[in-house]
């Protein structure tokens, strides 16, 4: 499974490079035998396998040249 998670290497096949990394490797097993509480291990888990989204999808808009919009506070906020 380490071999699909592109964080060390681009990946390729048949001579076609990828355009990102969208696999995020992470050893279950090490948190159903870390010890400490289940809802802990849990966050931890989401924690680790959503830590590469946020640089995928700026990666992704960089690529296609999207720019982010205005920041849109909702009325009655401030």
């Amino acid at each position: 499974m380490e071999v699909l998670d592109g964080d060390v290497a681009q990946l390729s096949s048949d001579g076609r490079r990828a355009d990102r990394d969208i696999v995020q490797f992470v050893p279950f097993r090490k948190f159903l035998e870390g010890g400490g509480s289940w809802q802990r291990n849990q966050a931890q888990l989401a924690k680790e396998v959503l830590a590469e989204v946020p640089r995928q999808v700026t990666d992704y808009m960089t690529k296609h040249n999207i720019k982010p919009g205005p920041i849109a506070i909702p009325q009655g906020q401030s």
